[in-house]
């Protein structure tokens, strides 16, 4: 039994390294694709180069750089491997060939020269790719059918066409062999790491349509502006945490003005351990994503600085005082996303929450849905959210809470199903200055004793909140931190704004310090 089992071992490997040694033909014969840099042309159109790592390009998103290139099949001896008539993918990683004709190449006779290729979003090291496809693309009604759709077997390995051959890669594929599998990178391409305003979509030809990220669904290195030890050329602040990650903004301390677009959300699933408000951020990785329009730091990972009062202030900007005209204006507030916001009652301009704002079901009145203070629910059914299949409830939250493009018929109404299942409530903007008033919805969770269905209609001195953004009801919301971000007044109104009280500067407002316990329990 042994002897026949070693037997029958040994014909089965001399079966396999014959079958090897038939592929090692065509398979792994060490070729190899070979891309050289010919020339460079920046986003200006100027000559440019691939940069150093002293003075690497800076990040395009907008306006390319166009590096052009040769293409080469080579063979081990690094010969030109003439027979190669195939097509190639070019690539660049990481970053994107914008001009989609040129991201599949077919070299003739091993080369393929003066192929330009306009890259953007390049960031870091990176490099031009090449690789061998594997198939020879033709028309799918062309006579005769490509070879993985002819229903012959072409190259004799007993299998037929798509999806049988697996050198078939698909129906149009006119080639049943198997690709070389060769590839090739060029040399690097020094590029800067990208900072939070390209992650978050600002675009320097055209500042002020920054809502979607410019690397989507791509690991990303943040340049924080740490430059190793104590050293930083600008700063990269922790503003915020969440129950699920935590809000940083680059401080632009470098840019007179800077562009904006300086927050980012980081999304971790929970409050990091030890971090807390003022800590700087040394380095900021992760994948971007829009999450309904909401540029999101997904998995991200970093290294901070302890922020330690004594040796450095807190750091963390004061809040962007938002009017009417900028709650009106998506462009202005998609520049302030994820960081502090404030609106306030001052001089012209006064805030209230919305009047109209109670747990029981909108009245019909004359057969018009008409909200009033305790009477602001259109979850009729108390289903637990409103149903806009319904025709009812769909009646009722046109005018409490309008839509994407449509004010509410009741511009004092603040939805109570929301604020049930969010806390989500609005706040009314109003400067008599120019007659302009703007609703804005806020979350007051975080708030410790603030209670805005007891303050339905009365005034708020100042509401401090992290911004964010949620395309899927077209709205803002402001989130306070803590009961510091929010200075609410008596139902008058009077003694509040008769006082001196202020909004607490932002280096203040929910900033607790580590204590020396902390410290000895993170050194742990």
């Amino acid at each position: 039994m042994t002897r026949t089992s070693s037997l029958s071992f040994i014909a089965l490997a001399t079966a396999l390294a014959a079958a090897c040694g038939s592929n090692s033909a065509t398979i792994g014969q060490g070729k190899r694709l070979v891309i050289t840099i010919t020339a460079v042309t920046d986003a200006d159109g100027k000559p440019g180069s691939v940069g150093t790592a002293v003075n690497p390009n800076q990040v395009s998103v907008g306006q390319a750089t166009t590096f052009t290139v040769r293409v080469e099949a080579q063979l081990p001896d690094g010969t030109v491997d003439t027979s190669f008539n195939s097509f190639v993918n070019l690539s660049v990683q990481p970053g994107t060939i914008s001009d989609l004709s040129v991201r599949n190449e077919k070299l003739d006779h091993g080369v393929i020269d003066h192929v330009k290729l306009p890259v953007i979003g390049a960031y870091g090291l990176a490099h031009l790719l090449a690789t061998d496809l594997g198939y020879e693309p033709a028309a799918p009604n062309r006579v005769p059918p490509p070879q993985c759709s002819d229903g012959i077997d072409n190259n004799h390995n007993g299998l037929v066409d798509y999806p049988a051959d697996p050198g078939c890669y698909a129906p149009v594929d006119d080639s049943e062999d198997l690709g070389s599998y060769a590839s090739g990178a060029s040399q690097t391409l020094f590029f800067e790491e990208p900072r939070i305003s390209l992650v978050r979509g600002w675009d320097p030809a055209n500042n002020g349509n920054g809502n979607a990220t410019a690397f989507p669904h791509q690991q990303v290195n943040i340049d924080t502006g740490w430059r190793g030890g104590t050293s930083y050329a600008f700063s990269t602040v922790v503003i915020g945490l969440t129950s699920a990650g935590f809000y940083v903004q680059d401080l632009q301390d470098d840019q007179h003005p800077g562009p904006g677009y300086a927050g980012l959300y980081a999304y971790n699933f929970a409050t990091p351990a030890f971090m807390r408000v003022c800590d700087r951020i040394q380095i900021l990785s992760g994948t971007t994503s829009d999450f309904y329009g909401y540029t999101e730091l997904n998995y991200p990972t970093w290294q901070i600085e302890y922020w330690n009062p004594i040796q450095r202030a807190c750091l963390v900007p004061e809040a962007v005082a938002l009017g009417t005209h900028d709650l009106n204006n998506d462009n202005r507030l998609w520049q302030n996303e994820a960081t502090l916001v404030r609106v306030e009652t001052a001089g012209t301009v006064s805030v209230h929450v919305a009047n109209d704002f109670g747990p029981l079901n909108v009245p019909k009145v004359n057969g018009v849905y008409t909200p009033k203070l305790g009477y602001s629910n259109c979850d009729l059914n108390h289903s637990g959210k409103v149903e806009y299949t319904d025709v009812e409830e769909a009646a009722c939250a046109a005018v409490c809470s309008g839509s994407c493009s449509v004010a509410p018929t009741d511009f004092e109404c603040s939805e109570y199903s929301q604020y049930a299942s969010q806390n989500n409530f609005e706040l009314i903007v109003k400067d008599s200055s120019d007659k302009t008033e703007a609703r804005v919805q806020v979350n007051a969770a975080a708030a410790n004793g603030f209670n805005p269905l007891s303050a339905a209609g009365t005034t708020v001195r100042s509401f401090t909140g992290l911004l964010a953004y949620f395309s899927g009801g077209c709205q803002f919301t402001s989130n306070a931190r803590c009961a510091d971000d929010i200075i609410y007044c008596p139902p008058d109104g009077s003694a509040c704004l008769q006082s001196n009280s202020q909004p607490l500067p932002s280096s203040v407002a929910c900033v607790h310090p580590r204590t020396q316990a902390d410290i000895n329990a993170n050194s742990q």
